[in-house]
């Protein structure tokens, strides 16, 4: 734990960047995989669809916000 304390403090803008980039990158992984043939997502039910939609929809805006966050520190 005090060794992921020491390096957020250390470099917290590229470790920023690499978390953000890391949330799209598994977002985008599960979306791909819930495509079918005709290219659309698939759930069994529409309560799994909202909830999980809703959810990574949270997570990708929290992603681009650190990658922004940290692109400006790092350029600030």
């Amino acid at each position: 734990m005090e060794l992921l304390t020491h390096l957020w403090e250390m470099d917290s803008d590229g470790l920023k960047v690499i978390v953000g980039v890391a949330l799209r990158l598994f977002i985008g992984a599960r979306r791909f995989y819930r495509r079918g043939w005709g290219g659309l997502q698939h759930f069994r039910s529409y309560l799994p669809a909202l909830v999980t939609l809703l959810v990574e929809g949270i997570l990708y805006l929290v992603a681009n916000g650190l990658i922004l966050w940290g692109l400006v520190g790092m350029i600030f």
